[in-house]
């Protein structure tokens, strides 16, 4: 069973919300970026991560914005 996901270096932190049946994936290993997206199932919350990611990546190229490096360790 794989417990991460990663996406151009970009872990993933999932949480499930059972009440609701939505999943919310946040970036874990780059505490500069504060976004959050979700999905109601994992193949939706992995592809609205990418999605997120590749949103952030152009957004910083074309505003000329410093891109937040992935760590290589996860933060809390």
């Amino acid at each position: 069973m794989i417990n991460t996901y990663n996406y151009k270096g970009y872990q993933a932190k999932f949480e499930v919300e059972p009440e609701d049946e939505t999943i919310f994936v946040s970036v874990a290993n780059a505490p500069k970026i504060h976004n959050m997206t979700e999905g109601n199932t994992v193949a939706e919350a992995k592809a609205a991560f990418d999605a997120m990611i590749d949103e952030y990546l152009a957004a910083c190229a074309a505003e000329g914005w410093e891109v937040a490096q992935p760590l290589s360790t996860v933060t809390a």
